[in-house]
């Protein structure tokens, strides 16, 4: 019996394979076997996160002017191939490293966004589906993570063969989605460019959710670089870190799932949630708990954002909306990495996350002040 997969199933699918990450667990070690020293090895991923911040908004015009699925697919492949390059050899030359990750940073970036909104166009139930996605994400990215850890093992170059494959799978996937793209006459990538920064800045009903989602995605984009520095500083066994990226990574996908069972819950009541949540892993017993609901708040946050975003925003900047977020989310992280690697020198483990969780507010106190100016003068 032929298994007969719908749009909306293919979809989640391929971007589940895309979080299966086999690579992210020994990123840093993959860099020393290519003779890096880790100073180059953390210029490199520097240089990474700064293609992808330059990227983001462009390719995302690219995707809500050319078509969602055409983007989604070029960037399954262009990612796909990237990730398999880097894991063709170990000693490949720095130039050619650049230029992989360039190329990774090009499909990863036509990709984000333009998948979201891709769904937005062929969902039934966009709520549900958008929680199935980031539950199935959730539980593809655990596996990825934990099967990673061990094949990298025997080599380290197989979790990166292995994620470029379920990428190009990702592509063969969304090809067969059956989607229709539609512009309107005269729209170009200067218009639809302009018409993403209006929304983005004037449109009030997404300002919250567009700043408010970009601040938590900023949250769990830093985890797997600020938690092991943690760690280590702390002295707590880096062996540690594979259950805790475990435990936050299910109760992220756990929390976009439990969305679909509930109504938009107010902001403040989620926040505050999570904040009284960052006061648990102050307790040994109950810490993995307390990261568990830090996390899984902040992903209930995003999806729940995500939403509101794909509902109120003109429908041709709907990829480039969600790619402006995730260029907000890589601004935001560098003051918030740099804030929490001061802190992570002073304090312990449990202290630092309170500190993350206390800079997190701040980010969103000031965004709530923009957003409350914004709301008093568009009255006048």
């Amino acid at each position: 019996m032929k298994l007969k997969l719908t749009d909306v199933q293919r979809l989640i699918i391929g971007r589940s394979l895309q979080a299966l990450g086999f690579w992210v667990p020994i990123a840093l070690l993959y860099y020393r076997a290519q003779g890096l020293t880790d100073e180059q090895a953390f210029t490199v991923i520097g240089a990474l996160q700064l293609m992808l911040v330059l990227l983001e908004y462009p390719t995302g015009v690219i995707g809500d002017t050319y078509g969602h699925k055409v983007s989604v697919v070029l960037g399954y492949l262009f990612a796909g191939t990237a990730t398999i390059l880097l894991g063709s050899s170990l000693s490949i030359p720095l130039p050619m490293i650049y230029f992989y990750l360039f190329l990774f940073a090009v499909g990863g970036t036509l990709i984000s966004g333009s998948d979201v909104a891709m769904l937005h166009t062929i969902s039934k139930d966009f709520k549900a589906d958008m929680a199935n996605l980031g539950k199935t994400s959730g539980w593809f990215t655990t596996f990825g993570l934990i099967v990673g850890g061990l094949v990298a093992t025997i080599d380290l170059r197989i979790p990166f063969l292995l994620s470029g494959i379920a990428m190009f799978i990702s592509a063969i996937l969304i090809s067969k989605v059956k989607v229709k793209h539609s512009n309107e006459d005269g729209d170009n990538v200067f218009t639809i460019a302009k018409l993403g920064m209006r929304e983005a800045f004037f449109n009030l009903k997404i300002f919250i959710p567009v700043f408010f989602s970009a601040v938590f995605t900023m949250f769990l984009l830093s985890e797997k670089w600020v938690l092991p520095a943690i760690f280590e500083q702390s002295n707590i066994p880096l062996a540690f870190f594979g259950i805790v990226t475990a435990v936050v990574t299910i109760s992220r996908g756990q929390a976009s799932g439990l969305y679909k069972k509930f109504k938009d819950v107010n902001y403040w009541i989620l926040i505050t949630l999570m904040l009284l949540s960052s006061v648990l892993i102050s307790f040994p017993y109950i810490s993995l708990l307390g990261l568990a609901l830090v996390y899984g708040f902040s992903a209930y946050i995003i999806t729940q954002s995500d939403v509101a975003i794909n509902e109120n925003v003109d429908s041709r900047a709907r990829a480039s909306i969600i790619s402006f977020r995730n260029l907000l989310s890589r601004l935001f992280n560098s003051p918030y990495v740099f804030i929490i690697g001061l802190a992570s020198a002073e304090l312990a483990f449990p202290q630092v996350n309170i500190v993350m969780s206390i800079t997190v507010l701040i980010f969103v106190l000031i965004i709530w002040g923009i957003y409350r100016m914004r709301v008093k003068y568009s009255k006048v």
